[in-house]
C-alpha cells in the first residue's frame, strides 16, 4: 500500500525493459508486467505512481506478435507463478496478433488437466481473443467446456462463442446447449451469451 514503492517499481520495470531493448535482448519479463503498469497507469490514486506507470509503459513497448513464442515458453516455467497469470493476461490482450503458429500450444495448456486452473483458464480467454484463427483448437475448448473447474469452464464458452461467432457449427452449438444447464450461473449465462453468438 505504500504509493513510493510502487513508483519505485515502475520505474524499476521502465528501467529494465528500456535496457533490454537497447541490448537488443529477447527477454520478456518485463513486458510481462505490461497488465500491472496499466492498471496502475490509469486507476492509482497516487499521481506519482501513475507518472511512474506510464513512464515504464513507454519505455517496455507494447506486448506484440514477436513476443508470443517467448511467452508461452515462460507460461510452462512452474517456478514463478505470479509472471504466468500476468503473462496468461498479457496473451488475451495481444489476442487476434499471435501467430498462427503458436496458437496449437495454447491449446495444449488448456488440454493439461494439472496445470494450475487459472492458467488454463486464461489461455481459453485468449485463445476466444485470437477469434476464428484458433478453430483448430475447438476440441480443446470443448474438452475444458466439460472441466470441473466453473472458471475454466466458463473461459471455453466465452471463447466458442468468439471463436465459432455466425458460423455453423451443430456439435459446438449441442456442446454449448448442455452448458447452458449447468448448475453454475456463470457457466450457464457464458453459455447462453456464446450460443446467441454464434445462431443469433
Amino acid at each position: 500500500d505504500d504509493p513510493e514503492l510502487r513508483a519505485i517499481t515502475a520505474e524499476a520495470l521502465g528501467k529494465i525493459g528500456e535496457d533490454e531493448a537497447l541490448a537488443e535482448k529477447k527477454s520478456v519479463w518485463a513486458k510481462a508486467a505490461y497488465p500491472a503498469l496499466l492498471f496502475f497507469s490509469k486507476v492509482d490514486p497516487n499521481e506519482k505512481v501513475k507518472q511512474s506507470a506510464r513512464g515504464a509503459l513507454l519505455k517496455i513497448g507494447v506486448p506484440g506478435r514477436a513476443d508470443v513464442g517467448a511467452f508461452i515458453t515462460l507460461l510452462k516455467n512452474k517456478e514463478h507463478p505470479h509472471f504466468r497469470i500476468a503473462i496468461g493476461q498479457v496473451l488475451g490482450m495481444i489476442g487476434p496478433d499471435i501467430n498462427k503458429a503458436d496458437i496449437p500450444r495454447l491449446g495444449e495448456i488448456v488440454l493439461q488437466e494439472g496445470e494450475d486452473p487459472s492458467i488454463r483458464t486464461l489461455v481459453a480467454y485468449a485463445l476466444g481473443e485470437v477469434g476464428t484463427e484458433a478453430k483448430t483448437q475447438g476440441p480443446a475448448l470443448l474438452h475444458a467446456l466439460k472441466d470441473r473447474n466453473t472458471s475454466l469452464s466458463a473461459a471455453a464458452a466465452y471463447a466458442l462463442g468468439e471463436i465459432f461467432q455466425q458460423q455453423d457449427a451443430p456439435i459446438v452449438c449441442t456442446a454449448l446447449a448442455e452448458a447452458t444447464n449447468s448448475p453454475d450461473s456463470t457457466v450457464s449465462a457464458a453459455a447462453r451469451a456464446a450460443l446467441k453468438k454464434i445462431r443469433p
